[in-house]
């Protein structure tokens, strides 16, 4: 527009072809069409140098991820504290300590992670971009629910396995298949809710 409006001043011996010119292209940028492509153009290049400057990791989703392994410290820690070996007098004071520092975050850890892993979830699909992290929010949240979901089906295989009376080689073989089921079964049931999840 500043050109167009340079060309309209007779300052050169050119300005007999200037002036129908700049009056052309004062006409053309003064056009609607012309004017909204403007500005489309501009809000895209923001958005653009948006997402690539304040594009960040998701921070629940690490958090969630940082809390996953609290659970298995505690099953270690009750494990082994629940043993033979903890009768003395120190494995009996030792528990009362780690029961507050490890017990309550180790049993809250599978809510809170899945919990966390869905908002995570959430916020990166309506983040435009500019959240990333999407693979771990997932895991965070779909980790316990299987594992919930797997330890109650060998649970009630195992126990049924074990009122039927089946000889020894027949109910390693019949929990060998239900382990590869269970795998098979968890990752179509992964990847479908991924492909779910990663849709636009």
């Amino acid at each position: 527009m500043v050109g167009a409006i340079f060309g309209l001043l007779p300052i050169t011996p050119g300005a007999i072809l200037c002036l129908p010119l700049s009056i052309w292209a004062i006409l053309v940028l003064n056009r609607r069409d012309v004017r909204n492509a403007f500005i489309v153009r501009t809000r895209q290049r923001i958005r653009a140098a948006d997402r690539v400057m304040k594009r960040r990791f998701s921070r629940k989703a690490i958090v969630a991820a940082c809390l996953m392994p609290l659970f298995f410290i505690f099953v270690v820690f009750f494990l082994q504290t629940s043993g033979p070996q903890s009768s003395n007098l120190a494995g009996e004071t030792a528990p009362l300590f780690a029961i507050g520092l490890i017990g309550l975050p180790g049993l809250l850890a599978p809510f809170i992670t899945t919990i966390l892993g869905f908002v995570a979830v959430s916020d990166i699909r309506r983040s435009n971009g500019r959240l990333v992290g999407l693979g771990l929010a997932f895991a965070d949240a779909a980790f316990f629910p299987f594992l919930l979901l797997d330890a109650l089906i060998f649970g009630a295989c195992w126990f049924g396995i074990q009122d039927a009376g089946a000889p020894t080689e027949t109910a390693a073989m019949l929990l060998l298949v239900m382990v590869t089921l269970l795998v098979v079964t968890n990752g179509l049931a992964g990847w479908w809710l991924w492909r779910k999840v990663s849709a636009e």
